[in-house]
């Protein structure tokens, strides 16, 4: 039965008799029912060993169609997936412009990152080397306020000391000076 499918292939079975086996079937068509038992049997060998080549060649032929089946399934399948493959190209072409793009956008992000992170390093370097110049000027101050703290003092007890001098030299020109007055009324 010819298919209407144009991957099937047709199997055609041709028999080829050979010279020796002319002889041994010259032997079969012409003999008489009465022939020898060991010559039917060999024709029966040979009947049954084409029955099971023509079953094999049946099976052969049936898995050969299903293979042409098979392939003419998966050559419309590759032929619609070359179409769904063509839209899916055109879909991963824009994503990977898509993509391009956002790596694009990430490179300008990372420079500007990179940017304000070496302006921040920049600032807080500063911003250290400002309290270390504050802090040493603190530190001078701090030496400069101790040393006059200590000169005040130095100058405070001289100044007392100075007070208690004046005092006890008023006094005792007071006291001096009393009597003075006091020998004066005497005399």
């Amino acid at each position: 039965m010819p298919s209407s499918d144009p991957h099937r292939e047709s199997v055609v079975l041709r028999v080829e008799i050979v010279p020796e086996q002319v002889a041994a079937l010259g032997g079969l068509i012409g003999a008489s029912p009465s022939a020898a038992p060991a010559e039917n049997a060999d024709l029966r060998a040979r009947q049954d060993e084409l029955a099971r080549r023509e079953a094999e060649l049946r099976q052969e032929r049936s898995r050969l169609d299903r293979a042409a089946r098979d392939l003419a399934e998966r050559e419309a399948s590759a032929a619609s997936s070359g179409q769904l493959t063509a839209s899916e190209k055109i879909r991963l072409a824009q994503r990977l412009k898509h993509t391009g793009e956002l790596e694009q956008e990430l490179e300008v992000r990372s420079e500007t990152l990179e940017e304000r992170a070496g302006r921040l390093d920049l600032r807080e370097a500063e911003f250290e080397a400002d309290v270390e110049l504050r802090e040493e000027k603190i530190e001078c101050w701090r030496s400069e306020l101790t040393e006059l703290d200590q000169r005040l003092k130095r100058r405070e007890a001289e100044v007392l000391a100075y007070v208690a001098e004046v005092q006890e030299e008023l006094i005792r020109r007071e006291n001096a000076g009393w009597q003075d007055v006091a020998a004066s009324i005497r005399h």
